[in-house]
């Protein structure tokens, strides 16, 4: 499996205040402890489904971050 992904957000209309990255880590968590130790560790993770414990919990870790808009210079965030 390739868990190297890339991301981008839509921007924002008044501000262009948008991010993305092509540095990112896809991990995908389907066994069902492990998807209850994630619910446990991360409550708020509950609220998207009623069944989560029966779903795959896929987790994107950014290494790095472009961040653009209109009004500002890009500026790159990196998490390493």
């Amino acid at each position: 499996m390739n868990n190297q992904v890339a991301i981008a957000s839509l921007y924002d209309d008044k501000t262009g205040l948008r991010f993305s990255s092509n540095d990112i880590t896809a991990f995908a968590t389907t066994n069902v402890k492990e998807v209850n130790q994630l619910v446990v560790n991360n409550p708020q993770i509950k609220n998207l489904s009623e069944n989560i414990e029966n779903q795959t919990i896929i987790t994107l870790r950014l290494n790095t971050v472009l961040i653009e808009s209109f009004r500002t210079a890009p500026e790159v965030i990196d998490f390493h």
